[in-house]
Parts: structure tokens; sequence; C-alpha cells
């Protein structure tokens, strides 16, 4: 189960770290307007929230075969097929479920930092 609950960790994580990527190379290329950067920060970390979300609410329903989790998981640590779907899918829905609640702080901060720099600027 540690096996699992590691790759799907590892893929969630990954996913997050190119869309962090995305985001932050766009907050960059605003930075000569530092509201306007913060402001396009606070919204693209929103939709990755609710992205996020929404990869939780189907996970239980799409098939574990076609999942980049069961692709990396090592064979001997595959549970049998029988289990498969309700174990890696509730594994996957969590570990979706902790990064949107991480990552929904994230968006809430940009959010106050927006509203501070446009009153301050």
């Amino acid at each position: 189960m540690q096996e699992i609950e590691a790759r799907a960790e590892e893929t969630v994580r990954r996913a997050c770290g190119f869309a962090a990527f995305g985001i932050f190379a766009t907050m960059i290329g605003l930075s000569f307007d530092p509201p306007m950067a913060t402001q396009a920060g606070a919204i693209l970390s929103s939709l990755m929230v609710a992205v996020l979300f929404l990869k939780a609410w189907e996970a239980p329903h799409r098939p574990y075969r076609r999942t980049e989790l069961w692709t990396i998981l090592d064979e001997r640590h595959r549970p049998p097929p029988g289990l498969a779907q309700r174990i890696l899918m509730r594994t996957l829905q969590e570990t979706y479920m902790r990064y949107a609640r991480a990552v929904g702080v994230l968006a809430g901060g940009l959010w106050v930092l927006s509203l501070v720099l446009y009153v301050a600027l």
C-alpha cells in the first residue's frame, strides 16, 4: 500500500509541478505589473484547484488501467484486478484532494496579495 501511495503522490506532484511552472512563468511574464501578475497567479491557481477537484470527483469512475499510476506501478506492487479499481482510484482521489487543498491555500494567499497590491499601488 505504501508503494501505491508513493506512486500516486509522484504522479499528482509531477502534474501539479508542470502546472505550477506554467503559472509561475505567466506571473514572471507579467512582472512589469505586480497587481496583474498576482491576480493572474490567483486566477490560474484557482483554476488548478478546480481541475484537481474535478479529477478527484471523476477518479472512482475512471478505469484504473488507463492511469499513469497503474503504468508506473511495479508489477509486484499491483493489487489483484478485483481490488485494483477501488484501491488505486481511492488513493488517487485522496491525493488529488490533498493537493487541491494545498493549492487552494496558495490561491487564497495570491488573491489577498493581489487585493493588497491593487489597493497599495
